[in-house]
């Protein structure tokens, strides 16, 4: 009996520390969020790993994961870039709401939570019937089949000679 409770009172202990191994303080919480907000340009890619080092040394590796995965996204061949912009184009010109949502899933996993914005919202504009825009004058922008079908007008009378 006493060895069933030290088992459980153990097994209770390390699922509690486990609970609370990834859970980040408020200065860590206000620290990685910063850094996803405002780290750019040239340096960025180095400092999301070091950040991601440093968390992994506190246990945090979840956090440190998004990181590392934001320093892959941001730190991708050219050619990987250019597929990614036109996935994105193609997603923005689709009108299917379910895999606009499908590619904005992948960029947002990819912490790219900008573009996985901007595509939500276009989901969400095609599924209310907002996408695709319609033109503003619609009898000027797609001719009727009635109007190319009817006769010519008669040309205007020509203007009377003026009288000497």
């Amino acid at each position: 009996m006493m060895l069933e409770t030290a088992f459980v009172l153990l097994t209770g202990l390390a699922i509690r520390k486990n609970w609370q191994r990834d859970k980040l303080t408020k200065e860590e919480e206000l620290m990685f969020h910063e850094a996803l907000a405002n780290l750019r340009g040239p340096s960025a890619v180095e400092g999301f790993r070091k950040l991601a080092e440093g968390l992994r040394k506190f246990n945090k590796p979840t956090y440190a994961a998004i990181l590392d995965r934001r320093a892959d996204y941001l730190d991708a061949p050219e050619a990987d870039k250019k597929t990614r912009e036109a996935i994105f184009q193609r997603a923005m010109a689709s009108t299917k709401p379910e895999g606009i949502r499908q590619v904005a899933s992948w960029f947002r996993y990819h912490t790219a939570t900008g573009v996985a914005r901007t595509l939500e919202d276009h989901a969400k504009a095609v599924e209310e019937g907002r996408f695709p825009p319609k033109p503003q004058d619609e009898s000027a922008a797609v001719p009727s089949r009635t109007a190319t079908n009817a006769e010519p007008e008669a040309p205007a009378p020509a203007p009377e000679p003026p009288s000497a």
